[in-house]
């Protein structure tokens, strides 16, 4: 089973392009549900990364787009909490995708699930740009850390998804998007909705192809009984003949002894005739 890093590193299976926002729209959602849900359980996962997610499956649509589905893995760094209050302070997780409270942890500064939504946002910029957000440094502090992205890495993408970006990669943990503020944001919704809109289309051109599908199908059907028709016709025809032949045949040869039969009672009985006129 592959993971997510096939997106990110040379010469994996899905590296050969970029992603686009619409297959991103699509990991970043399961991504959401999966630690909305163990935050749910008062669990933080503590280092998400693209190492850790693991693709158990991918379609292509017809539009090209990838489809992945994706389970969440390693939970060995978890930490279940009795409350969302309670914090952790034992420093875990990987530098490139670890939150700065993590990396500056120590007993006095403690740290809550907003540490996932951190790592969140960096795994959805690794997928896309192939990048890491951030450079880190000697100390493996977030002030040893070098910015990595905006422009020119995120140029191309559009407005909504680099303020999505921007929100969970906030140093300050009481400024950072919580998972209720992705589930509202427009890069979110707006994503969800041109594929939903993309979906629709897709099935009625599936549709489409099935009912052109099936009515070629009809048509090969019509064709084969018409020349299943057409063999028949010429089976009866040629039987016929051969029927008709057989007949023929011996009629004519009746027919022959017939007229021999008829000449030579003829000639019997012209024969007196003749005779009585010569006498």
């Amino acid at each position: 089973m592959d993971d997510l890093l096939s997106l990110v590193l040379p010469k994996r299976q899905d590296s050969t392009r970029d992603c686009n926002e619409v297959e991103a729209t699509n990991i970043f959602r399961q991504l959401l549900i999966g630690v909305d849900y163990m935050h749910s359980k008062d669990i933080i996962h503590r280092d998400l990364k693209p190492g850790n997610i693991l693709i158990y499956s991918r379609t292509v649509d017809l539009h090209e787009n990838r489809w992945y589905k994706l389970r969440i893995c390693d939970l060995g760094a978890s930490r279940t909490i009795l409350a969302a209050a309670l914090p952790t302070t034992r420093g875990l997780g990987t530098d490139h995708f670890a939150a700065p409270e993590i990396l500056d942890c120590n007993d006095d500064r403690p740290y809550t699930k907003a540490v996932d939504l951190w790592g969140l946002g960096a795994t959805i910029f690794t997928v896309l740009t192939k990048r890491y957000p951030y450079l880190i440094g000697f100390s493996r502090t977030h002030n040893d850390r070098t910015k990595a992205w905006r422009e020119p890495l995120f140029k191309e993408r559009s407005t909504e998804l680099k303020d999505l970006v921007e929100g969970l990669l906030e140093k300050r943990v009481v400024n950072r998007f919580t998972c209720e503020q992705c589930f509202e944001h427009e890069w979110v919704v707006q994503q969800e909705e041109e594929e939903s809109e993309g979906k629709e289309e897709e099935k009625d051109e599936e549709q489409d192809v099935e009912s052109k599908k099936q009515k070629n199908k009809e048509e090969e059907e019509e064709k084969e009984a018409e020349k299943k028709g057409d063999e028949k016709k010429e089976e009866m025809l040629t039987l016929m003949q051969e029927t008709l032949a057989d007949v023929a045949i011996p009629c004519s040869i009746k027919l022959a002894a017939g007229q021999g039969l008829g000449l030579a009672l003829a000639l019997l009985l012209t024969s007196p005739i003749r005779a009585w006129l010569a006498v």
